[in-house]
């Protein structure tokens, strides 16, 4: 019984961390910023329902747009924007794809916070179902998962 409520109570601890992941933006003068998920939930949040080709049917993303974590921190973007995920997979994507399709950098999937393990705590989403025209391998890899830094 006892064995049975530490692994609960060090479950709860672990999700709570996973939960709890800052995101840092290094602006273009390397100045890092750090940003806690309650600032990001600050921020208007936006929904989002897609196909995704990783998921056997659509889900229901939440999060906000790149746009209004710069305009929080009060910089502005270059031409292109590098994405860093907690493996260092790294990705460059021109600052006009978040003009145009509006992809946002999702912290819930289906109302869940996103844990490390299920491709959080952020995953920069597409509306793929909105643009069937982005559902190709070139904006798949754009979909960074487990975002830990984005690059101005």
């Amino acid at each position: 019984m006892m064995v049975k409520l530490l692994l609960i109570t060090l479950s709860m601890t672990l999700s709570t961390f996973a939960f709890s992941a800052d995101l840092t933006v290094v602006g273009k003068d390397n100045v890092r910023y750090t940003v806690t998920l309650a600032q990001i939930e600050s921020l208007p949040v936006e929904s989002m329902t897609t196909d995704l080709p990783w998921a056997t049917s659509a889900s229901k993303f939440e999060g906000v747009s790149l746009q209004d974590i710069i305009a929080f921190l009060g910089l502005s973007a270059q031409d292109n924007v590098t994405f860093v995920a907690l493996n260092n997979y790294q990705i460059t994507i021109p600052f006009s794809d978040f003009e145009r399709f509006s992809p946002i950098i999702a912290f819930k999937n289906n109302g869940q916070y996103m844990s490390i393990r299920s491709k959080g705590p952020y995953w920069l989403v597409y509306p793929l179902s909105r643009y069937p025209e982005l559902d190709n391998t070139d904006y798949h890899a754009k979909m960074i998962w487990q975002l830990k830094e984005i690059h101005l």
